[in-house]
C-alpha cells in the first residue's frame, strides 16, 4: 500500500493528475488479482480433502481392536449455494484501501508545496497581492512549514489504512 501512496508526486504535480495516473495503474492490477483468485477457486472447487485416520486392525483378535477417533458428519440435502470466499472479501477490502490511500496521499502531498494543489497558489497570490513581498511567503518558506505536517499526516494515514483494511 505504501508503494501506491503518491505523496512525493503530488508535491510537484496537480493532485488530480497524480490521482488519475495512479488509479489507472492500480485498477487493472486489482482486477487481475481478483481474476486470479477466482481461477484458483474454480480449480479448487471440485477437490475435497479428507483426513485419513488410522486405527490398529487385527482381524484375528476382535477384542484388541482400537477404532480411530470418531468424527460426526452431518449431511445436507438441497442445493449447494456458493459462499463468498474469505479471499474475495479480503481483495475487495484491499482494493478499497488502495483507492483511499491514493486519494489521501494525493491530498496530503499537495499541501506540502505551493505547486501541489491550486488553492495553495491562490493563497500565495492573494497574500502577495495584499501584503507584498514583506511577508516572506515563497516556495521555500511554505515547504519548511507544510512539509513536516504533510509527512506526519502521510505516516499517520498509512498506518491507519493498514490497520483498517489489511489488519493489525
Amino acid at each position: 500500500m505504501l508503494g501506491f501512496m503518491i505523496l512525493f508526486l503530488s508535491m510537484w504535480m496537480s493532485n488530480t493528475a497524480t490521482t488519475s495516473m495512479m488509479i489507472t495503474i492500480v485498477d487493472p492490477l486489482l482486477t487481475e488479482l481478483m481474476k486470479a483468485d477466482e481461477e484458483d477457486e474454480k480449480e479448487n472447487a471440485n477437490s475435497i480433502e479428507l483426513p485419513v485416520r488410522e486405527g490398529k486392525y487385527d482381524l484375528n483378535n476382535e477384542d484388541e481392536y482400537q477404532p480411530p477417533d470418531t468424527e460426526f458428519v452431518q449431511y445436507h440435502h438441497g442445493p449447494i449455494t456458493p459462499i463468498v470466499s474469505n479471499s474475495q472479501s479480503n481483495l475487495k477490502l484491499m482494493s478499497v484501501g488502495f483507492s483511499l490511500s491514493i486519494a489521501y496521499a494525493s491530498s496530503v502531498g499537495g499541501v506540502a508545496t505551493i505547486t501541489g494543489t491550486p488553492p495553495n497558489s491562490i493563497l500565495q497570490g492573494t497574500v502577495l497581492t495584499r501584503y507584498g513581498d514583506s511577508t516572506g511567503l515563497n516556495f521555500g518558506t511554505w515547504m519548511c512549514y507544510a512539509f513536516p505536517i504533510s509527512a506526519f499526516m502521510f505516516v499517520f494515514i498509512w498506518l491507519w489504512l493498514i490497520i483498517l483494511f489489511i489488519g493489525p
